[in-house]
Parts: structure tokens; sequence; C-alpha cells
């Protein structure tokens, strides 16, 4: 059992995860090295999501969901930014790289900058 403090903070050195990430293993890489060579690198699932996207006939929730597929893989995740207002009035920008951040509070955000601030992280 991981043990946490009675707050339910990880103690030093505990972790939910203490096998780290998961590693790839060779019948992962098998399937990743058969499916490139079966899709051409992958250019035809692109060719398949770019007629899902451009086929008005399809529903809207399919197209969107192959253009998301498309520039995903394309460009990479984005991350998202939002305004904070910090205590002393500034208004500035933060991103967290795949945290959706319409899910955190303002207070919550400006305490994740306050921590940036103090581990001296950039903040654009």
């Amino acid at each position: 059992m991981v043990k946490r403090t009675p707050e339910g903070r990880w103690l030093p050195g505990a972790s939910a995860n203490p096998k780290g990430k998961a590693r790839i293993t060779t019948a992962g890489l098998a399937l990743s090295e058969t499916i490139r060579k079966a899709t051409q690198e992958g250019a035809e699932l692109a060719e398949i999501a770019l007629e899902i996207a451009r086929n008005e006939d399809n529903r809207p929730a399919d197209r969107l969901d192959a253009i998301e597929y498309l520039t995903t893989r394309g460009f990479g995740k984005p991350s998202e930014t939002t305004s904070v207002e910090t205590d002393s009035g500034t208004v500035i920008g933060i991103g967290v790289h795949g945290l959706p951040l319409k899910q955190f509070s303002d207070d919550e955000l400006r305490q994740m900058l306050r921590e940036a601030q103090r581990r001296e992280m950039p903040v654009a």
C-alpha cells in the first residue's frame, strides 16, 4: 500500500506508479512496424482521415475527429494557455501541456503560477 500524509499527499519517495512509465514491448514494436509497412508509413491512414474530414455527407463529429487526428499527428498536441490575473493585478498567460486548463479554478491557476515562479520556471 502506498503511504500518504493525512492530507492525502504522497510521502517523499512514494509513488502511485512505482514501476514508472510502461515500456514499449517487443509485441508493441512489431505491431507498429506492421502498421507502418501496411499503410505506406501511415500515408494511407492520413488519406482515410482526409477523406472523412472532407466528405460533407459525414457526421460533423466524425469530420472533427478526423481533423483532430490529422492535426495532432501532424503538428503535435498544443499546450493550452489562458490568462490569469496575479495577486498583484498583473495579467499573464500560462500553459499546461496536456491538461485542460478549464478544469482548474482561478485560485488553482494562481497557485500553479506561484509554484512556477518559486521554482523559477519560465512563464510565458
